[in-house]
């Protein structure tokens, strides 16, 4: 038996599908917030800027909005207004922390500490174990990593301490979450080697690598959650004025790509990484050292550039991507752009102060961290459509031998994480789907292990 019902949702630009199958014992709810924006050479409008003194990090489908405050997390809603604020990490990093929302609502911090520090019921200490002196002698004041989850009530979950190369130079400096519920980390070491971890969703420490492509970076390294089994990431050589198009593999391993120059102390450094289904990666900067040779390009990951297109004589850097695979830029003189998968722009506008974090919800809006501390909401392009996630009996959606299917209509081109949970609580990633046509069936084989299982795309 097949019954649509259509709920408006919390959102003022999206709509919640919900649609009940009652077949052979099993419940399944199909929830979409989804969008597909069709290109536009209009600039959108920007329907809020505020400033909390707190860094932008995610967003949810309701279009809430989270900002990191030093461990304290402040909630924004659709429409920009603080609602909530909730101290989660007790332990300020005395370097720039990263924080992350995964899935099920819970919370990541990592940054840097030093001394003794209670995490809410783990004590980590930090320092350094220095081996000038025979045996080695533990020392204080070597900033050490760490990474800490919280529960959505602040209840911790785990943390733990990040070890890096050497003492005095262990910088944490980006996170990102993986479809399996394992988070990443990347650090730099000052002169020695970068190093990427991966800790499970239960805090194991699943590997640790360094990057043998530049030994003195000098400098941060961005890196991108796995699309499969490659991440993005940008080693920024500060000496060399060099960044590369890199990647590292789920197994650990690090693999450098083609490479643009930047200039070094400049906000370039902001720059993260942009990956695609189809195992590319989007890279800008110059194509030669000095002002006037900006180029923005596509690199096959760990392969050749597939293409390489000329944007302006200002220094820009690469700071997001949406679903229909167009990329956002930013510059230094306060520009923020948008180019579709081929390298052609599509608007651009001037903020008066460079972008340095920017996100997408499902509706296409663009979520915009300024260096003036700013965070703006800067709406989808004109004509951006919510795509529906839906039965089609026609199609042969529903029941089948191989699981329960169902299907994801919207643009052509255009790319979602599925999310499934039994429980409301906790939500697992299906993986990625890109609908080449327009319509594209999911299967879930493991839904008929359950009595209910809901299913929507990831934020």
């Amino acid at each position: 038996m097949f019954k649509p019902i259509w709920i408006p949702s919390k959102a003022s630009l999206a709509l919640l599908s919900i649609q009940t199958v009652l077949r052979g014992g099993i419940v399944a709810i199909v929830c979409g917030f989804v969008f597909a924006a069709h290109v536009r050479a209009q600039v959108p409008p920007t329907l809020w800027r505020t400033n909390v003194s707190a860094t932008l990090f995610a967003v949810d489908s309701q279009t809430n909005v989270y900002a990191n405050a030093n461990g304290s997390v402040i909630t924004l809603n659709s429409q920009g207004v603080p609602f909530q604020t909730n101290h989660l990490c007790p332990v300020p990093s005395i370097a720039p922390e990263f924080a992350l929302r995964d899935l099920s609502g819970n919370f990541y911090f990592a940054g840097n500490f030093d001394g003794t520090n209670d995490f809410g019921g783990k004590i980590l200490v930090g320092g350094w174990i220095s081996n000038t002196s025979t045996p080695g002698k533990w020392e204080p004041g070597y900033p050490t990593g760490f990474i800490a989850k919280y529960a959505g009530n602040g209840t911790l979950l785990w943390a733990s301490r990040i070890n890096g190369n050497t003492a005095g130079s262990n910088v944490v400096s980006d996170a990102a979450l993986n479809p399996d519920g394992s988070v990443t980390v990347g650090i730099y070491v000052g002169q020695i080697f970068a190093q990427i971890v991966d800790f499970s969703s239960t805090g194991s420490n699943l590997w640790q690598n360094s990057s043998f492509d530049f030994p003195f970076s000098c400098g941060p390294l961005r890196l991108t959650g796995l699309h499969g089994t490659n991440g993005g990431c940008y080693l920024y050589n500060n000496g060399q004025g060099v960044v590369g198009a890199d990647h590292y593999t789920s197994a650990g391993a690090f693999a450098s790509g083609p490479g643009l120059h930047f200039a070094p102390g400049s906000l370039s450094t902001s720059g993260k990484p942009v990956t695609t289904l189809a195992n590319e990666i989007y890279l800008a900067g110059l194509g030669q050292p000095g002002p006037g040779s900006n180029v923005l390009e596509k690199v096959v990951i760990g392969g050749s550039i597939l293409w390489a297109q000329p944007i302006g004589n200002v220094d820009q850097w690469v700071l997001s991507g949406d679903h229909k695979g167009n990329v956002y830029l930013s510059g230094t003189d306060g520009s923020f752009s948008e180019y579709d998968s081929n390298g052609t722009l599509i608007w651009t506008n001037n903020y008066n102060s460079p972008a340095v974090f920017a996100l997408s919800d499902l509706a296409g809006n663009r979520l915009v961290q300024f260096a003036d501390n700013t965070i703006a909401l800067v709406s989808a392009d004109t004509g951006a459509q919510v795509p529906r996630v839906h039965l089609n009996p026609q199609g042969g959606d529903g029941l089948t031998s191989a699981g329960f299917q169902f299907t994801l209509s919207a643009d052509p081109g255009s790319a979602y994480q599925v999310i499934s949970t039994t429980n409301f609580t906790s939500w697992q990633s299906l993986g990625y789907v890109s609908n080449s046509t327009g319509n594209a069936q999911i299967v879930d084989p493991d839904a008929t292990n359950h009595s209910q299982k809901l299913y929507q795309l990831a934020p």
